[in-house]
């Protein structure tokens, strides 16, 4: 993702955001097909199951984004902590990869000075991140019957975190007043989410 972000510092500890950006990625989907549910008889059938099959596919994003968002922070020169909200709308020039987020969390940790305005401030805390996504097409599984045809599906699947807590770790590194390094991991019930940001201040 690469974005323009502008921010006010409303009060000392109260920042709201605006961000638009571009987004380029991929989905990677696994869906299990019961086929005896979906194909009817003769095909499926009790004395001749077809069984269950899985097609991996990917859904290709190319988005445009917009995020709003605020970030409440309190803390001196040797700590900090912070709390921040955002909603970020996701659109794409194909109606499949169309990506809704909300996102809260909480972060705290002490700041260590390295230079004349130069900080390393590593830190932990909680993560909030709802995911919704909706995604269409159509997938083939390539030869599958013993006449060698495969099974083409037209899919419409709509996606959304089933577990969006997470708990996050991370370092931020301020090089100087304009440019800022962030590295952070949140590691979830079932997924792990990696983010790097370099960002770089007018």
């Amino acid at each position: 993702m690469a974005g323009f972000k502008a921010d006010l510092w409303l009060f000392p500890p109260v920042n709201v955001f605006i961000a638009i950006g571009k987004v380029k990625g991929v989905n990677e989907i696994d869906v299990d097909i019961d086929l005896d549910e979906l194909v009817p008889a003769p095909f499926c059938r009790p004395a001749k199951p077809c069984g269950t099959i899985n097609l991996p596919f990917e859904a290709e994003v190319d988005n445009a984004t917009i995020t709003l968002g605020t970030i409440l922070v309190y803390g001196s020169e040797d700590w900090f902590i912070s709390g921040s909200a955002a909603k970020t709308l996701s659109v794409s020039s194909k109606e499949r990869s169309d990506v809704e987020s909300t996102n809260f969390a909480f972060r705290g940790g002490p700041r260590f000075q390295v230079g004349e305005d130069s900080y390393v401030t590593p830190y932990m805390g909680a993560n909030y991140f709802d995911l919704q996504t909706r995604v269409r097409g159509v997938v083939s599984t390539g030869p599958f019957f013993e006449d060698g045809d495969p099974v083409n599906l037209r899919y419409d699947v709509e996606l959304e975190a089933s577990h969006p807590w997470a708990l996050l770790v991370g370092m931020n590194v301020e090089l100087t007043r304009h440019i800022n390094l962030q590295g952070e991991v949140q590691a979830g019930e079932r997924s792990t989410r990696g983010l790097t940001t370099v960002s770089l201040r007018f």
